[in-house]
Formats: C-alpha cells, structure tokens, sequence
C-alpha cells in the first residue's frame, strides 16, 4: 500500500484522487527518547526493521491510517549513528526509513519537531526538555525546513513543528501570541520555498496551540479557535490543518498527582462523559462550526486507565463518535511498549510479542476508527472538455456511425446477390 500526496479543500483534507481523507490513529512518541525510536523495549538500542515492520502491520490491521511521532531537535542536530538490525544509520536515515515503512502500510507520519514544557512558554525553542539545543527563531525555522529538505520526498511527511506550544495551563501566563504568529509564518514560509526549490509536493502543516477541549485548561483565545482570525497566518499552498487537543482533565497540581497516576486517584466522576454533555461542551467551545469551515485535527485524545470508575473510556467512545460525524482527524494518547503513564492504549511488553496488543481504551479508539464510514469518492474539480476535444469526439462517433452502416448495406448487398442466384 502507497500514500498519496494529501491537500487542503475547504475544511476537507483530500488525497490527490480527490477522496476526502483522514489522519486516524495513535501517537508514538519513542523517536524524542531515543534516536532507534525505542522498539519493542529492552532492544531499545537497535533500529530492528523486521520488529518495525511487525508493529506498523499491526498498527495498519487496527485502521490507523497516521502516527504521531515526537523527534529530538538534539537527534536531528547532532545525528547520531543507529545500531540497526544489520550494520548502522544515521538518525535522519532511520526517519528515512521509518517514513517509507510506514508509506508502505498506508501510514502519514505528524512529525512533531519540538515539545515547548512550561519553563520555555515565552520562548517558543528547544527540544524535548533536554537542552538548548535551538536559540533563536532563524536557527528553529531552519530546523523545520531541514527536515522538510531530507525528508520531503515522502507523500506521508506531515510537518508539526510543536507540540503544545504556550499554555498558561500551569499558571505561567499566557506568551505573546505575537511572537508566536511570526514564528508560525516565517516556518510556513521555509517549508514552501523548500518544497518548490527540490520540486517536492505540498506537505500538510499542523499549526495550532495548547489546550484541551473538555477541561477546565480549557480557555477561549484557543478552545474556540479565536487565534486563527485574531493572529491569522498565510499558507501561499493553503495546506494548513488546525490542531487542538482533548482530555477530561480537572488534576493537575490536584494531591492525586499529575494526571491522576499516583494514589488516591482524583474524583473526577463528576466531568462530562456522555454523548449529550460532550456534545454541548464541543458546542459551547465552537468545535462544531469551526470544524464546518477548516480542517481540524485533535493530535491528542485519550482516556486515563487508572480511572475504572469515573467513565473515562465512555468519554473516550462518545468522543470520537463525535469527531467522526463531524469529519474530525484525531490520534489517541498513546502507544507504548512500556508500562508508563496513564493513558497507554496498548497492553505492555506486547510490541515483542504480537507487534502492540490493544487494551480496553486501545479497542475503543481502533472501533471508532473502523466504524467511520468512508466517504463516497469525490472529484475535486469538474473535468472540461475543450471545444476541440467535443469535436474530436463527434467525428470520431460520426466515423463509427458510418462505418456500421457501410458493414450493413455491404452485408445486405451480399444476401441480396445471394437470393438472385438461387
């Protein structure tokens, strides 16, 4: 199975047949711990391409049709060498690989270039919490359009140059939504100079910022997507897709711990969980009007294992039953090999196994993927015939009119002389 390049009409993103498409599946985040992506754990080490494979078959036999992957700005600056299942490559010659083994089971890859943590919400730079690796808006932009110059030969590259930039969600404040637009325009403005320099096709670019619909994080600059008209940016190719990301949150600082991981577990039965509430809430943050006129990805959804009693995973379902019948793309919260964190969608140590086994939340993220019922395939644009072409088509009908004709009075001629010799 191949990907095809993928395009911006409306608020639809289409494939170049012109067949609405959508970016569904899980994020995998592996590619910012480690530069081999952390496979099928303790080979964290090894780039094992037959394990790789393993996974993105079974990933593709749950419908994914996209992964969300975070990337190291250090990994990318530095390339390091990757111990594979035969011989070595370079970090950037995994992702290489990675995105062509993921084509090749109908998977886009969201690349995700850089996570911003609350000590850098006024400066939207450097890499995962690791170091400072990127100073500047020039050396970030030039980041971006780097990987676009190595990699953008791939269909399935989907550029996301951060992952949930300037919150406010932990009390810092909120940035300078000013400076951030500026960062935004001046990384579309690289990427679509790279792409027409190499002669590459037009990558869709996630933009968006940080915060949850269904939370109290919830705030209205961004959860009713005020921003996209307030600090408007300009795509020359208008191949932007807006992201915004969902959890039914209410415990950070909370004493339970952050996201309800550590004993005793916040009670958080009381947040919206049925299809009527959450409806109305998408409702009341404009999801359902917005999302009428652009296209919307949610990067992150995902429902907290820990919290068997509080309807987590029904919040889970009637979400993304929304976003379906509102023509949504989304990838949950997350896969991993390991047991770590509260919102894993896969059953640990389970990669080495059977390539990633589903959990009870894995399941229901893979049903509403599948239960999506595909859209009937539509041309982008009427074909017109020249006023030649309607000639040629009418000759070439009249050609054959005649033809038959002539075969009918050669054939009645013939039976004709026959009857006179009897």
């Amino acid at each position: 199975m191949s990907t095809k390049p993928l395009k911006v009409y409306g608020n639809k993103i289409r494939d170049s047949g012109g067949n609405v498409f959508y970016l569904r599946g899980v994020n995998r985040p592996q590619f910012s711990e480690g530069p081999a992506g952390q496979w099928c754990i303790p080979y964290a080490n090894t780039y094992d391409r037959i394990w790789v494979n393993r996974v993105l078959t079974q990933m593709q036999s749950y419908g994914f049709t996209a992964l969300r992957c975070f990337i190291d700005a250090s990994f990318w600056v530095n390339n390091p060498t990757v111990q594979t299942d035969s011989g070595t490559l370079s970090f950037r010659q995994v992702l290489d690989d990675f995105l062509t083994r993921c084509g090749n089971h109908g998977l886009y890859v969201v690349l995700v270039g850089s996570h911003v943590n609350q000590i850098q919400v006024s400066y939207p730079y450097g890499s995962m919490a690791k170091g400072q690796t990127l100073f500047n808006q020039q050396t970030f932009r030039d980041y971006v359009v780097d990987q676009v110059r190595v990699l953008g030969g791939h269909n399935n590259l989907v550029i996301e140059p951060w992952n949930e930039p300037i919150s406010g969600w932990l009390g810092e404040g909120v940035a300078d939504l000013a400076l951030w637009q500026n960062d935004w325009q001046a990384i579309i403005n690289g990427v679509r100079a790279i792409e027409e320099e190499l002669g590459y096709v037009s990558h869709l670019v996630i933009a968006g910022f940080f915060t949850s619909l269904c939370s109290w994080t919830t705030t209205e600059e961004f959860a009713n997507f005020n921003y996209v008209n307030n600090y408007p940016l300009f795509d020359p190719d208008g191949n932007l897709v807006y992201t915004i990301h969902c959890y039914r949150l209410d415990d950070f600082g909370n004493p339970g711990g952050s996201m309800g991981t550590i004993p005793p577990y916040p009670d958080i039965t009381s947040l919206p969980h049925t299809y009527e509430a959450i409806k109305a809430i998408f409702q009341q943050e404009r999801l359902d009007t917005f999302s009428a006129s652009h296209p919307v990805f949610i990067g992150e959804i995902g429902a907290n294992v820990y919290r068997d009693a509080s309807n987590d995973s029904d919040f889970l379902k009637n979400a993304l039953q929304i976003f379906n019948e509102w023509g949504i793309s989304y990838t949950g919260w997350w896969w991993r090999n390991e047991a770590i964190g509260a919102y894993q969608l896969v059953v640990a140590e389970t990669e080495a196994t059977s390539g990633g086994t589903l959990n009870l939340n894995g399941e229901v993220l893979s049903d509403a993927i599948k239960s999506a019922t595909p859209p009937l395939p539509i041309v982008v644009a009427p074909i017109e015939l020249d006023i030649s072409e309607e000639v040629k088509v009418n000759i070439g009908f009249l050609l054959i009119l005649l033809m038959l004709c002539t075969i009918l009075l050669l054939v009645g001629f013939g039976i004709s002389r026959k009857r006179g010799f009897k």
